[in-house]
């Protein structure tokens, strides 16, 4: 079961977040884990959960 969330999703003691590569919202784009970075205005590493 999910939560709500709005963040970063990061793997848990890597510092590594998932990320859209180069940033780019389209279809297809696919997604890296990258360092997680501030999150201030980093939409590459925004993501939104629902509950399910």
């Amino acid at each position: 079961m999910f939560t709500n969330h709005r963040g970063q999703v990061e793997w848990k003691g890597k510092g590594k977040c998932l990320d859209l590569t180069d940033g780019k919202l389209t279809n297809g784009n696919p997604i890296q884990l990258w360092d997680c970075v501030v999150p201030d205005n980093n939409l590459n590493q925004d993501w939104t959960t629902e509950s399910i």
